[in-house]
């Protein structure tokens, strides 16, 4: 249940913990989608690309 804040009340500023706290979960999150991603394998397309670019050049 998401309760709705009332638009005559003030918002209180930020704190330090507040802003901490975000900030934790925000790293966390991106940890985690890194991660993911890093675990994941290369595609055999781009396999190939990295393959030909290590190729010596043609003349």
């Amino acid at each position: 249940m998401t309760t709705q804040r009332d638009p005559k009340r003030p918002q209180r500023p930020a704190t330090k913990k507040d802003i901490s706290l975000v900030s934790k979960a925000v790293s966390g999150k991106l940890k985690a989608y890194y991660d993911d991603i890093a675990a994941q394998d290369i595609p055999d397309r781009f396999k190939d690309l990295l393959d030909r670019l290590d190729e010596p050049k043609q003349s």
